[in-house]
């Protein structure tokens, strides 16, 4: 492209002329009537320039009366805004970054979705200024405008009450109703009935997403945190709100619990997390007034009650009142007003490792006593009192998923931190086998969020239940996440075993990596056929689409040459020897490959084309299933840019998997999916000279089992079975006249594998699984740690002079880092983003 001339240009000139007929054609006309009013004088590319390369007021560039709203930037380019300051009727400005003055204007929520204005980095997009009408007063603070460089930084957005509340939280309607009043309104002294329960729990998320909520306690503090491992100190600070969510205004507020999948829904349309019981504990030791817990006794029988009121429940609407009332009474007399930094006086609604591997629990930290034991978790044993050695920092599992009672509170948690003078999402450093322990005591927590909750979309809130129990998760036929910063894999299903806490390891990371790729081919493959039929169309209902079909009989892809090339990458599509394991098995591309049996299977194609631009979701209030309306491109060039754009994008991800997996499947080198790290040279089986790298998280795991078990090495070779996830062990100890080594050693090493695999340190538990051919000891390993757990008969593994342990290995949980060459977008999968600039 040819540079751009100097701003601004007459509008007499033709290539201004062209490139406003051009833009016109490509994005529409730039302002419709009944629409937010046009720059006087100026193109929109003049307003664009205008307000974010010269810092000018938009009101200086737009026509405002006297008596009319002023015009504020609530969004500048590569800025990482918060959604929820994003408001339907706000005027978006589109650039063509050089293109003389090839910019329009847009209506949010009408000609555009918030989503649109977001790139892959979850930053606004370079081209977007964002700006909305926000009322006349004499007391708004003036505008500062950051530059592009401080607009990198997330804490450089735009506030418009500096001195209010922080950045994430929408302003208060004057109107809301107060603390107690609104309480009121929710239920009285018994406990919520199963039907009544997901009704209360609404109406209390309704009131703090709309902003109902005490400024004062909507102010950010920050905690500092430090971790020390075997070579370095890490030091980090993190930023928490000071005092729990309430309902209402600084002078009439009530404390609310909710339960985790509300919590956790509040979380995500704040843009903020949920804390780990070691945050919860940092902040109790750091806050500025530590409160002891107000303990009320409704575990005894009304006859037995000295606090509690008789007939009151513990989950009551009125228990939530009065405790709330009570903490506030405790403060006043401390002489502690609203929003100074507290903590003690309520249990942590928290995230937890522990949380996935038991999904209908809640976890919780806190409730502090006089002494600073929280009695979650300090008293919950056998005798109810804390011991001096009560990890104080570790969750407890103690009530069902749908359980909030007056003693437990949410506080959030900002999304940013700074590890070493580094800024860092919370959600990285949670996922990190080392960092995380600086804010999780369990190791790293992925995803860092409660477990089967559904990040909500910014349309209307919707409770609704599933099955026979109430849940707050907010359903959507297509999934609205945030960006993630890396691919995870979750817990594997068939790991676990009854006879044992350690699962038997049958399923290889590389494997469901594979899993999620093939996914994201396929349903790219079929994203592709239904783009042509849009192509035809240019628009069309979800009915439309659903109901062709001769639509459905195509998007059976099980018959697709090229698409079968890129998901086996293999000489005719047959898997590498000994590679298998490794790959998605056969019958479940079968169940992938098939075409949509209902209306349903077709939301996850058109969310790939919604991410792509391709089409449109506008939301359909008067579809009853909440079905948002489809459209395409309304004009032919539309159509065939964002066209172009889908399958460059597609195309360059497709060459990237095939290369991934061709590297997993070749038997010439040892594949890593995660960051590697060498055996330690003490216990490793290299040659001299000679390097054996496997997964970082295996040498962490193998660093645990020498402290109970020394007696061996370890060592590997390209093709092994897992790749670096395997490792093969050799004993240090006497042969038996059997040939194998001496079973008391071989018992001790298994024992102390066990042990280590079971422990809940980072990034544990494991799944492990063996090879060795002392048929005698492993059917005694087997009664010991479950029928599988050590295979026998196989070549090479004794006796004789290549005896050895074979083992496979895994995290529960494993984070896959920048070396799969992919990262998640909300449910899609992506392209790691290229490393930054040195």
């Amino acid at each position: 492209m040819k540079p751009s001339p100097s701003w601004p240009l007459e509008a007499d000139q033709p290539a201004a002329s062209a490139a406003n007929l051009f833009c016109d054609d490509l994005l529409g006309p730039a302002i419709e009537p009944a629409r937010p009013p046009r720059p006087a004088d100026s193109s929109a590319a003049h307003l664009f320039d205008g307000v974010v390369f010269r810092g000018i007021s938009p009101n200086a560039l737009l026509p405002v009366r006297d008596d009319e709203a002023v015009w504020e930037a609530v969004a500048l380019p590569r800025s990482a805004t918060c959604r929820c300051a994003l408001r339907p009727g706000a005027l978006v400005v589109e650039r063509a970054l050089g293109e003389n003055r090839l910019a329009s204007t847009h209506v949010l929520g009408e000609d555009i979705q918030v989503e649109e204005l977001y790139g892959a980095d979850g930053r606004i997009r370079e081209s977007v200024l964002v700006l909305a009408r926000r009322e006349r007063a004499s007391d708004l603070p003036a505008v500062v405008m950051p530059s592009l460089e401080a607009a990198e930084d997330d804490r450089s957005f735009l506030r418009w009450s500096p001195g209010a509340r922080a950045y994430h939280f929408p302003a208060r309607d004057a109107a809301a109703p107060g603390g107690h009043a609104f309480m009121a309104t929710t239920g009285g002294e018994a406990a919520p009935t199963p039907a009544e329960w997901p009704k209360r729990e609404e109406a209390m998320v309704r009131q703090l997403l709309a902003g109902n909520m005490p400024d004062k306690l909507l102010q950010w503090v920050t905690i500092g945190l430090t971790y020390k491992d075997k070579s370095r100190t890490v030091k980090a600070t993190l930023q928490v709100l000071p005092d729990y969510l309430a309902v209402g205004h600084d002078a009439d507020f009530v404390h609310v619990p909710l339960d985790p999948v509300s919590a956790q829904l509040v979380a995500d349309r704040f843009d903020c997390l949920l804390p780990t019981a070691r945050i919860c504990d940092a902040i109790y030791s750091q806050a500025k007034h530590q409160l002891r817990a107000l303990n009320r006794d409704y575990y005894n029988t009304d006859a037995n009650r000295k606090i509690a009121k008789r007939g009151r429940a513990q989950t009551s609407t009125a228990a939530y009142i009065e405790h709330s009332d009570a903490v506030r009474e405790q403060m006043k007399k401390a002489g502690i007003t609203p929003g100074e930094f507290v903590a003690g006086h309520k249990k942590d609604v928290v995230i937890a490792r522990s949380l996935h591997g038991n999904s209908e629990r809640i976890a919780f930290q806190g409730f502090y006593d006089k002494d600073g034991f929280p009695f979650e978790p300090c008293y919950e044993n056998a005798e109810q009192k804390p011991k001096p050695s009560c990890a104080k920092d570790l969750p407890t599992l103690a009530h069902s998923r749908r359980f909030a009672d007056y003693a437990q509170g949410v506080r959030l948690v900002h999304p940013w931190m700074t590890v070493d003078d580094k800024k860092m999402a919370v959600a990285d450093v949670l996922a990190d086998p080392t960092l995380s322990f600086l804010i999780s005591a369990e190791g790293p927590i992925v995803p860092p969020r409660i477990p089967k909750t559904v990040k909500p979309k910014l349309g209307p809130l919707e409770l609704v239940e599933v099955g026979d129990s109430p849940v707050g998760e907010v359903e959507s036929p297509i999934e609205h996440a945030a960006t993630d910063s890396s691919v995870a894999v979750e817990p594997a299903t068939a790991l676990g075993t009854a006879r044992t806490t350690s699962p038997i390891a049958t399923v290889s990371p590389q494997r469901q990596i594979n899993e999620m790729l093939d996914r994201e081919l396929i349903l790219i493959a079929q994203a592709r056929i239904v783009a042509d039929w849009f192509m035809r169309r240019l628009t069309a209902t979800f009915e439309e689409l659903a109901a062709d079909p001769a639509l459905t009989a195509r998007l059976d892809v099980s018959k697709d040459g090229p698409l079968l090339d890129r998901i086996r990458p293999f000489p005719n599509r047959k898997l590498p020897d000994r590679r298998g394991q490794l790959f998605t098995t056969d019958e479940a591309l079968r169940q992938a490959l098939a075409p949509p049996r209902d209306a349903a299977r077709l939301w996850p194609i058109l969310d790939v084309l919604h991410h792509y631009g391709v089409v449109l979701l506008v939301p359909n209030t008067r579809d009853p299933f909440g079905r948002p309306t489809v459209m395409a491109s309304l004009t032919r060039l539309t159509a065939e840019l964002t066209r172009m754009r889908f399958d460059a994008e597609s195309v360059r991800l497709e060459q990237r998997a095939v290369a991934f997996k061709r590297a997993v499947a070749s038997q010439g080198t040892l594949h890593h999916v995660v960051g590697a790290e060498p055996i330690p040279r003490a216990w490793s089986a290299a040659k001299v000279g000679e390097t054996l790298e496997i997964a970082r998280s295996i040498v962490t795991l193998l660093g645990r089992v020498r402290d109970g078990h020394q007696q061996w090495r370890a060592g590997t070779y390209p093709r092994h079975w897992w790749n670096d996830f395997s490792v093969d062990i050799f004993i240090a100890a006497a042969l038996e006249k059997s040939g194998f080594w001496a079973r008391a050693a071989v018992r001790g090493f298994f024992a102390a594998l066990d042990t280590a695999c079971a422990g809940s340190a980072s990034p544990g538990p494991y799944a492990w699984k063996a090879i060795y051919n002392d048929e005698g000891l492993a059917r005694e390993m087997n009664g010991l740690y479950g029928e599988g757990r050590v295979l026998f008969g196989v070549d090479g593994h004794g006796p004789g002079p290549r005896m050895h342990i074979h083992l496979d290995l895994r995290p529960l949980v494993v984070p896959f880092d920048a070396t799969t060459g992919f990262w998640r977008h909300g449910a899609r999968v992506v392209l790691s983003p290229p490393p930054p600039a040195p």
